[in-house]
């Protein structure tokens, strides 16, 4: 996390941050100003991460971003701006939604054996051993 002009940072609960990750919440001590009316430009409304999200190796969280419950930030991503939308992937330079409706777990144990994804998950690794 690098300094921040006093804006919040707030993250959910269950989150999972991988190595590596920038989370800026300003450009302090760089301020910037209008020359005319002497007017500070570089506003900022704080961070707030969901509940439950994945944040990829790398990624570079900005300031004024919001990530819904149950997202996913993909490696290396750059996160400049809201995100309204829960359970999708954000990814690219700058981060844009690249898929909508997923689900993360933390691991297969996780997963209930009678459930749909854990039988997507068998079918394949069924499939890459035939």
């Amino acid at each position: 996390m690098l300094p921040n002009d006093g804006n919040q940072l707030l993250i959910g609960e269950n989150c999972m941050f991988s190595n590596n990750v920038i989370i800026r919440g300003g450009e302090y001590p760089h301020l910037i100003f209008d020359l005319e009316s002497g007017e500070y430009l570089d506003k900022s409304d704080g961070i707030e991460i969901g509940n439950r999200v994945w944040v990829g190796e790398g990624a570079y969280i900005n300031k004024s971003v919001r990530l819904e419950n149950g997202s996913i930030v993909g490696a290396r991503s750059v996160v400049t701006k809201r995100f309204n939308e829960e359970n999708c992937v954000v990814a690219g330079n700058p981060a844009k939604i690249v898929k909508s409706g997923v689900q993360w777990v933390n691991n297969k144990k996780s997963l209930s054996k009678d459930s749909v994804m854990y039988q997507s998950l068998m079918n394949e690794k069924a499939k890459r051993l035939n």
